[in-house]
């Protein structure tokens, strides 16, 4: 069944792109994460774990961002559709904060998703209907399941004031989209 090998290979991308730091994820350690400019551009103001959670959370958001544009078209379920749309619309709005604090940090964000969610935007892409619609869900349960243990630990230990509110702020959205996927999610999808 071709869910089940998009959903193992979606877990052997997760668990072959953990890293060794605070955050995990999809990234490793070949992605560009967030810089700290070019030339003569002023020394970054972020320690290296907000550095971190700067790089994680943008490859995040992007990602969301992408499988949402995907859902609009690849779905047939309204509700599922209605999610993507509110995906799309809060993590614009947050990877928009996120750049301006980085900015104002002296770090450059990146501009596209790590090759590990890339690659499972990619798998997700080759789907469409019911088959896209559950693997769309499932993913989006892990994939914010991360993003809240990501926004909890650097709103709880970050060492930037202005990253310790942007996590702070968010982490009851994330926290919300995860109960939304959960409520979409088919009956013989885990939740938990």
């Amino acid at each position: 069944m071709r869910f089940g090998y998009i959903a193992i290979a979606a877990v052997l991308t997760v668990l072959a792109g953990c890293s060794s730091n605070r955050t995990g994820g999809y990234g490793g350690s070949s992605d560009a994460g967030a810089t700290t400019g070019s030339g003569g551009a002023p020394p970054p103001r972020l320690s290296p774990s907000d550095l971190d959670f700067v790089a994680q959370a943008a490859f995040s958001g992007l990602a969301e961002t992408q499988m949402a544009g995907t859902a609009q078209s690849q779905s047939a379920n309204p509700a599922v559709q209605s999610f993507a749309r509110q995906m799309a619309t809060d993590h614009d709005q947050a990877n928009a904060e996120l750049g301006a604090i980085a900015k104002r940090n002296n770090v450059v964000v990146p501009s596209v998703p790590d090759n590990g969610r890339q690659h499972v935007a990619h798998l997700l892409a080759t789907l469409s209907g019911a088959a896209f619609d559950q693997q769309y869900i499932a993913i989006q349960i892990a994939e914010h399941r991360m993003a809240v243990a990501l926004f909890h630990t650097e709103a709880s230990i970050g060492q930037n004031a202005e990253l310790r509110a942007f996590a702070a702020r968010y982490e009851p959205i994330l926290s919300h989209h995860l109960a939304m996927a959960e409520q979409l999610a088919p009956p013989h999808v885990s939740t938990r």
